[in-house]
């Protein structure tokens, strides 16, 4: 079988697949014999050489001990010149890196921090990973053109000021509003889109936004903005399997802090976290971010993450994001079916198939709902065929059909799925997937940004996200990221002030899948989604948003000051009542049991919004309302 080499694709996003080894148990810091354990000192690692970090680290791998202790300082480690990574480990098993105490300095602006790689059952422990110049800017807005049209805003002194320098900053900017004295992004403020900066003077910038700024938001004079620059990664996470990242922490991240991409999992991030850097040098305002990207991205994973006892503040993209990619359909017949699949992971060492025998393929029709599942027997690549003429392509994400890759997929039934619909591998989107404990706060986009399955979201407060707090959703047009998500478990999580900006359909939890300009109809795709003893604070519009679901259990969940604060919505994209509680729409055995209600806000009317599309089960008496006394 041959099969080309994967393209390249954008630094912001990594998602793929490989043909991965059976999955690996994470290490437990077993106790290990002190002759298996190696000194930094002895392996010549010193602060004073940065250099010697990865020499030395290797050095003690290839020596056949277990396991290294990096001495305590600081490294400052310069930008190098022909590699992408200031550190690299590739081909590691069976290691652990005890960092307590180290922290490393990345020099590069343009460069990413750590990367292992094809590696197995390694630990990192203790380190502390810090980018030197903040990967993103920030100021305050001085003048807001009489027209909307345009905004100036001065740098905040010791924050880069080189906007036009496309080393740094090679895109153009969305930024987003602050409240003025804190790190709290500003409610009814969503992300500013901007057509082009303009350089006034040394450190004044005129941002001229694509359209005109609606005169509703509360944007004023004064207010702090931040937007970021070069988009990369931290630590990274490639073809890899029972890693463990303990203890960890990551300060002015340049794009994903923690990553992940294909292999086998079952990975265990446990007490890291993201932060604050102190201010730079000669700044007297705090950094608004920490971190320029999403905090973690999981992507295509044969078994998901474990994050617990985590915490993760002032992102400027989602907190966590758990997924896989879709393929498109262009030919079925029988139990043939020829796809279209990017394979797009640009640092795997050979090239992969879309999927191995005997994983599970579900096929979606050009609404986005279910029309079919089947399990892979044998793939194939095409590299002559051609399609033909396959009209309206729903998915942006295949509209270069220069860029089309063509395999076929023979599976173990006939589908019926139509041509330009899409397929999913069940086997690779992250699922067995655990996040517990953790703390996530202050950040733009998503809380956690779910589309894998078999998973456990528990005991998490999540505050002060742009968008929802915890959504279950694919993603088929924007970003091309699967799947729906079945035999979830949502239980114990605070859910305070989500959902702050003026999005077409936040609420504190989302399940649902909004494709092509519609809620997909049933049957839509998820299946057996459990809500159950969350607390719910201070967050407005609907707090609960259903769609495209069979099988949903919302029970024992506390409403607690819903509602308080008004919805703007710019875009109405379906969801046409702001002012109930739960809303829901293609949904089929959604059961209601013990929820209550205290003190609704004066924007509540209604306890649940169901129309003739949903089955549901507990009315009245599923969600109980106590009246503000």
């Amino acid at each position: 079988m041959k099969i080309p080499s994967p393209s390249l694709i954008s630094s912001v996003l990594f998602a793929g697949l490989v043909l991965c080894p059976p999955l690996y148990a994470a290490s437990q810091n077993e106790q290990l014999p002190p002759s298996s354990v190696a000194s930094g000192v002895d392996v010549g690692i010193s602060t004073g050489d940065p250099a010697s970090l990865q020499a030395g680290i290797q050095k003690a791998y290839q020596q056949g001990f277990k396991k290294v202790i990096i001495p305590p300082g600081v490294y400052r480690i310069p930008r190098p010149e022909n590699e992408s990574w200031h550190l690299r480990f590739a081909d590691m098993k069976d290691f652990e890196i005890e960092a307590s105490g180290a922290t490393f300095v990345m020099l590069g602006r343009d460069r990413r921090a750590l990367l292992f790689d094809y590696c197995k059952n390694v630990t990192l422990r203790g380190a502390t990973l810090l980018r030197e110049t903040p990967p993103f800017s920030q100021g305050k807005i001085e003048v807001i053109a009489a027209d909307r049209s345009s905004v100036d805003v001065r740098i905040d002194a010791g924050y880069p000021a080189d906007l036009d320098d496309k080393r740094y900053f090679p895109q153009i900017p969305v930024f987003n509003t602050y409240q003025k004295g804190t790190r709290r992004l500003k409610p009814l403020v969503p992300d500013i889109y901007i057509a082009r900066v303009e350089r006034i003077g040394d450190d004044l910038f005129r941002f001229h936004t694509r359209a005109r700024i609606d005169p509703r938001l509360p944007l004023t004079v004064g207010d702090p903005v931040a937007w970021r620059g070069r988009p990369g990664s931290d630590l990274s996470i490639w073809s890899s399997g029972g890693m463990r990242m303990e203890n960890v922490t990551i300060k002015n991240g340049n794009g994903i802090a923690f990553m992940e991409l294909c292999g086998a999992g079952d990975n265990a991030y446990i007490g890291c976290t993201i932060t604050y850097a102190s201010p730079p040098a000669g700044a007297s305002e705090v950094p608004l971010l920490a971190c320029a990207l999403d905090g973690f991205h999981s992507a295509s994973l044969r078994k998901g993450p474990r994050l617990e006892n985590c915490s993760f503040e002032g992102l400027n993209d989602d907190q966590v994001n758990i997924h896989g990619t879709y393929a498109m359909v262009v030919e079925t017949k029988g139990t043939s079916v020829i796809v279209d699949w990017r394979a797009p992971h640009s640092g795997a060492r050979e090239p992969f198939p879309f999927a191995q025998p005997g994983d599970t393929i579900r096929f979606y029709d050009r609404e986005g709902a279910l029309c079919g599942t089947a399990s892979a027997v044998s793939i194939r690549h095409l590299p002559d065929h051609n399609p033909g003429d396959l009209g309206k392509i729903n998915s942006r994400r295949f509209s270069d059909r220069k860029a089309a890759a063509y395999f076929e997929v023979t599976v173990d039934r006939p589908v019926s799925a139509p041509r330009t619909g899409l397929a999913a591998n069940v086997n690779t989107t992250g699922s067995g997937f655990v996040i517990r404990n953790s703390t996530f706060r202050n950040n733009r986009a998503h809380g956690l940004f779910i589309r894998a399955s078999d998973g456990l979201i528990e005991n998490n407060t999540i505050e002060g996200s742009m968008m929802a707090g915890i959504v279950i959703a694919p993603e088929m047009n924007s970003w091309n990221e699967s799947d729906y998500a079945r035999n979830i478990t949502i239980q114990g999580n605070t859910l305070r002030n989500v959902g702050i900006a003026t999005q077409p359909w936040n609420s504190g939890i989302t399940v649902a899948a909004h494709e092509y300009g519609a809620f997909v109809p049933l049957p839509g795709g998820h299946r057996d989604i459990v809500i159950r003893d969350n607390r719910l604070e201070d967050n407005r519009g609907p707090n609960i948003v259903i769609t495209s679901a069979i099988g949903v259990e919302i029970s024992g969940n506390q409403f607690i000051n819903p509602m308080s604060s008004p919805v703007l919505r710019l875009e109405n994209i379906g969801v046409d009542n702001d002012k109930a509680l739960i809303w829901m729409r293609h949904a089929e055995n959604v059961r209601l049991h013990g929820n209550t209600v205290l003190s609704p806000g004066e924007y509540f009317e209604k306890l649940v919004d169901a129309d003739q599309s949903v089955t549901v089960h507990g009315l009245p008496g599923g969600v109980i309302l106590t009246p503000k006394k």
